[in-house]
């Protein structure tokens, strides 16, 4: 990987001093130049280019990179304060490498490095923390309705036809034997549900639709007084705002099942972006799109104990509460 990360950083005028790795599989460094400037490198490929559908890539293609390189120029000239894209010495956002063991293009990208209070994937971020979180996400969405529209759409997307594709993924299971009909027809009422949920919100695209990061939590949040810069948009998509919401308060790395993290995530984001009753209901619904995906990665595996808890959520509290249309989440955590 040294003889690739020096290929790569052949591509752009710093004079390198050290780089340090910032990724387990050797993709991400942190480079510091010779007068104690960083910056940040990212290596990838089809390898990390991984979505719950094998037919294809989806986000690491040449194009694909531009488009976040774009993303990321307009987002860091705005109150969201992200990382600035650096050109190549050829003046461009992308930088294409070496072919790697497979014949598969391998590319590279460079931002500048963004300091700052980075919590551990695993810690539990302080109720400041979530409320900052809350606003940084509230502000990229309203940047995003205001500047990102005509870029947003450049990216994939994660709306009706993404669920009925995961759906019919699923279905699989019966075959498998990694769920029954029965759990198979309550999954499908649950995509019912979810398909009109987003049919309802697009009656107000213009409010609802743009770009959401995806994976907003706390390795992806850089902590500084009064901000949370947020950062890897690599998985970045076109879909409903209330998706990211929905991630964070009820991803279990993030706000979980902490009442007073999800109150602190809806303060932040709605002293931004007000939100409304209807809303609370909604990024409910939207998260189950979040354990499609995953069940979608975990239906071939008979016998998997994750999925079996997750089957035994939906029956128990998901199904039920959404047919009810009251919500599976405790509703005081909603006071705004």
């Amino acid at each position: 990987m040294n003889e690739l990360t020096n290929q790569a950083l052949s591509f752009y005028d710093v004079n390198v001093k050290s780089i340090e790795s910032l990724h387990i599989h050797g993709s991400s460094f942190k480079i510091t130049d010779n007068g104690d400037n960083f910056y940040f490198l990212k290596l990838c490929g089809i390898k990390n280019d991984d979505d719950v559908f094998s037919s294809g890539r989806n986000y690491h293609t040449y194009e694909q990179l531009q488009v976040e390189s774009e993303i990321l120029f307009l987002l860091s000239n705005s109150v969201c304060k992200t990382a600035v894209p650096i050109k190549n010495k050829n003046g461009d956002f992308v930088t294409t490498l070496t072919l790697d063991t497979d014949g598969e293009p391998l590319f590279a990208t460079m931002t500048s490095f963004v300091d700052g209070v980075v919590k551990g994937f695993k810690e539990t971020p302080t109720t400041e923390m979530a409320y900052i979180a809350g606003v940084s996400a509230a502000q990229l969405h309203l940047e995003s309705k205001r500047n990102l529209l005509p870029i947003a759409v450049k990216r994939p997307h994660k709306r009706q036809d993404y669920v009925r594709k995961m759906q019919y993924h699923i279905k699989r299971g019966i075959e498998i034997g990694s769920l029954t009909s029965a759990q198979y027809e309550m999954v499908s009422q649950c995509c019912d549900i979810l398909v009109d949920c987003m049919n309802q919100l697009d009656k107000n695209a213009e409010n609802n639709i743009g770009l959401v990061h995806t994976d907003i939590q706390n390795s992806n949040i850089v902590y500084t007084k009064n901000h949370g810069t947020l950062i890897d948009f690599s998985r970045c998509v076109n879909s409903y705002y209330l998706y990211d919401l929905a991630e964070m308060c009820l991803h279990a790395d993030f706000g979980g099942s902490n009442p007073d993290l999800q109150n602190a995530i809806l303060r932040g984001y709605h002293s931004i972006k007000p939100l409304c009753k209807d809303d609370f209901y909604a990024m409910q619904v939207l998260f189950v799109m979040f354990i499609l995906t995953l069940m979608t990665l975990f239906i071939k595996d008979k016998g998997s104990a994750w999925l079996d808890g997750v089957l035994k959520w939906f029956t128990n509290d998901v199904h039920p509460c959404l047919v009810s249309g009251k919500g599976y989440m405790n509703v005081e955590v909603f006071n705004l």
